[in-house]
């Protein structure tokens, strides 16, 4: 009977679950079977169970097809109204609240910085044999290239050092980012597109005062990021100059001479200019002081640029070039006679490069400017250069 209390407590909420309960006792007298019994309790309370939802069910059906709307969005939290044209603006403002969110990059904040303390080893030298594995591949007046195992990977990474000294490090990336500015004077470029352009979410605020000078000289360790070979790697505390971000989706075919086949990319650029954190008042007002610009690029896929039969798509790709601005910044450990020149080619491959006059100058700042200054002026001629690259086909 225990059973049968049980299930007269659910069945009794309406007149249906009456009759299901007088049909249970009806089999309990006429057969007697304990197992009968509890088999028609389990299905007289799925029944009874099932009852009030086909009763919401009709009761929405009848009011109409917005209300079916509305009871379901109402279940998963969301605001409705009975009112259709209500209902239609609510939906087109969650739409332009979702456009206006900024989409998370593809080119993560630690991967950007990252890649400028990579770079960061490399400036700082010594040039004939740089920290965590790099050794000197190639060696002239215009620049120094290096390669190292990619970690964890039986092939190579290459990167490349030198200086300008009469551009700016803002002329100097703008004129390798111009998608159609490199097309006019890069030979190997077969196609280039831009496929998106979208806002990223706003960088970090800079830290304060205090903060910045509770490191040490501003030095931190940079446990959050990837780090390189050999550990976690040290560097001056930086943050990000701040303003509106961006990241691009960009095509590019390089084609390459018989016998070999076209290459393909489909990656993400994204550009972020860094300042070393500082307690001194006098550096920190200094706007136009950049420490470095980094331009970050790493392998995507995207629905407008499938792979083709003619090219071989690369599939594993990171690169970037890391421009610093040393009009007023004196690169640590940086020799007189520092090497001068620009990498030309695609995604920053070393290539032809213009020979500078040594009547330029080749060290590391201009004459007088403040050794360990706080950054350099982008928009002023003078820039050291790191460029990183390795990618891998199928």
């Amino acid at each position: 009977m225990g059973l049968l209390s049980a299930a007269a407590a659910v069945l009794c909420r309406s007149k249906r679950a009456m009759l299901l309960l007088l049909v249970l006792l009806l089999l309990q007298v006429q057969v007697g079977n304990v197992n009968e019994v509890s088999a028609a309790a389990a299905a007289a309370a799925e029944a009874a169970a099932a009852a009030p939802t086909a009763a919401a069910a009709s009761a929405a059906a009848a009011e109409g097809p917005d209300s079916r709307l509305c009871t379901v969005k109402s279940t998963e939290g969301s605001p409705c109204s009975s009112d259709p044209r209500e209902h239609q603006q609510q939906e087109q403002q969650q739409q332009q609240q979702q456009q206006q969110q900024p989409e998370a990059p593809i080119i993560s904040d630690e991967l950007l910085l990252d890649l400028l303390r990579r770079a960061e080893e490399i400036r700082k030298g010594p040039p004939e044999g740089p920290p965590a594995g790099w050794e000197v591949l190639s060696k002239n007046v215009n620049c120094i290239v290096y390669r190292r195992k990619r970690r964890g990977q039986s092939d190579y990474e290459y990167a490349v050092w030198g200086r300008f000294a009469d551009i700016s490090a803002a002329a100097y990336l703008s004129t390798l980012n111009s998608l159609p500015l490199r097309s006019s004077w890069d030979s190997t470029v077969k196609d280039i597109q831009l496929l998106q352009l979208k806002q990223t979410p706003a960088a970090a605020a800079p830290p304060s005062s205090s903060s910045s000078s509770s490191g040490g000289e501003g030095e931190e360790v940079n446990q959050g990021a990837p780090t390189g070979e050999g550990g976690p790697q040290r560097g001056p505390q930086v943050y990000p100059v701040g303003g509106p971000e961006y990241e691009e989706l960009i095509y590019w075919r390089v084609g390459l001479p018989w016998p070999a086949k076209d290459r393909d990319f489909v990656f993400a650029r994204r550009l972020r200019g860094y300042r070393i954190a500082s307690s001194s008042s006098s550096s920190s007002s200094s706007s136009s002081r950049v420490h470095a610009l980094v331009c970050g690029q790493l392998q995507a896929e995207s629905d407008a640029a499938p792979p083709v039969s003619d090219a071989v798509r690369v599939t594993t790709f990171e690169a970037a070039i890391v421009a610093f601005p040393d009009n007023e910044e004196a690169p640590e450990g940086a020799p007189e006679g520092a090497p001068q020149g620009g990498p030309e080619g695609p995604l920053g491959a070393p290539g032809a490069l213009d020979a500078a006059s040594p009547a330029e100058g080749r060290g590391g700042s201009p004459q007088g400017a403040p050794r360990g200054a706080p950054g350099g002026d982008p928009e002023k001629k003078g820039v050291t250069y790191v460029a990183l690259h390795y990618d891998r086909s199928r």
